[in-house]
Order: C-alpha cells, then structure tokens, then sequence
C-alpha cells in the first residue's frame, strides 16, 4: 500500500526530478500551507520562496517529487494564494500550540501532510528542556486545530493527542509492509 503520509521533515530537501530525467533540478525547500484551511498549496523549490511547484502538478511522490519538465516550477504569483499566504507569514513549524483555555503544549518540531488529498493532517509537539531536549511530546490531529495565526496554533482540547508510542508501532508496520 503507498503510504499518503509524509512529514514535513521528509519532504524537506526532497529531490525534484523531471520526468525525463534521473538527474535532480533542485530540492523541496518548504511547503507552503493554507492557514485557514490546512491545504498544501505549494512545494517551495528553493531557498528564497519565490519559486514553487503546485501539488496538482507533481506526478509521483515518494522518495523524490517527480515533475512533468521545468515549466511546473513557476513563480509565486503564477499560483492562486501562494503570495498572499507568504505574505501573511503564519509558519507552522517551530509555531507555538496553546489549548483553547491558555494552557501551553510546545512548539511544532515536525508536521504531516497527506500528499493524496494535499492537507495538514498531524500536528508534532513537545515541550523544550533547555532547547536541547524535547518533553511532553504530544501527536495533535489537525481536526482538533481551531486557528493558525503567526503567533500561535490554537487546538480545541489539550488532551487531544494520538500516544507517541502508538504512532511509532504503526510507523514501523508500514515500513515493514513495504519490504
């Protein structure tokens, strides 16, 4: 079964390919997503932002982003609301969580998309100890997301978390399954 999920982690520093070619024309800087609606919008293809590829325009996801030719990588402006959310700033990563009642969570050090239906669907969480170890390392679904903003990601519940432990037994059955 092709795994539809992948961390942002995974997906930044992803080799872009032409379909023609073996040879990579650059690599996945950032992902651009939606605050408002938690879409992927835009895969960002290289280090200022001001190139992107749009995720209809990707023909294989997996351990590359394979593109059709050149053409599919275009400025910001070519795509509806790329600009306007780069304008807006909201990161997602690094990005403070609070629950809706003021109570911290952490920090975002990893998120997932699911790269069939192009949305945010995981949020990863944890709390810092002297900004070298992660504590209270949370899994947030997105459905539990209230706002984006630049400041803060406000979740509906604090209790609202998949147990890290359950999250990486299903990681290492789908690896397995894919031997």
């Amino acid at each position: 079964m092709l795994n539809v999920e992948k961390r942002y982690t995974e997906i930044c520093g992803m080799p872009i390919l032409i379909e023609d070619s073996a040879r990579p024309v650059g690599r996945v800087h950032d992902l651009i997503v939606d605050p408002e609606n938690g879409n992927l919008i835009a895969f960002t293809a290289n280090s200022r932002g001001n190139k992107v590829i749009a995720p209809r325009d990707v023909l294989k996801f997996g351990r590359h982003l394979l593109i059709r030719d050149h053409e599919d990588i275009c400025d910001t402006g070519d795509i509806l609301r790329v600009s306007e959310v780069q304008e807006r700033a909201v990161p997602i990563m690094k990005n403070k969580v609070e629950a809706e009642k003021g109570e911290y969570l952490g920090r975002v050090f990893d998120y997932v998309v699911d790269t069939k239906a192009q949305k945010l669907i995981k949020l990863y969480v944890a709390k810092s100890l002297l900004g070298l170890l992660r504590v209270d390392v949370r899994i947030i679904s997105a459905k539990y997301i209230v706002e984006i903003t630049p400041n803060v990601i406000l979740i509906k519940d604090s209790l609202a978390k998949i147990p890290i432990e359950e999250e990486h037994e299903e990681l290492r059955v789908e690896e397995m399954s894919e031997v």
